[in-house]
């Protein structure tokens, strides 16, 4: 999967939660912020990509949530 298709169905995930009010509390919306770690930059290692997406994750909530980060590498920083 590349970076393009990864952030677009990330897209879909967020704007889906979006579009849905909580039935509770129709003025609440959830959101999600979210990491992704590519093989191609990180390799196959579930360790490194999930501590990758892990990251990428808590920079996206940190920059104010429902937010999409790729994990931080290119194929030379191996």
């Amino acid at each position: 999967m590349d970076a393009d298709v990864a952030l677009q169905a990330a897209k879909g995930i967020q704007d889906g939660l979006l579009d849905h009010p909580v039935e509770t509390t129709p003025r609440l919306r959830p959101t999600a912020s979210i990491g992704i770690a590519l093989t191609d930059y990180l390799g196959y290692d579930v360790a490194v990509l999930t501590r990758a997406a892990s990251d990428a994750s808590q920079r996206a909530a940190a920059a104010g949530g429902n937010r999409t980060v790729l994990a931080s590498a290119s194929p030379t920083d191996r």
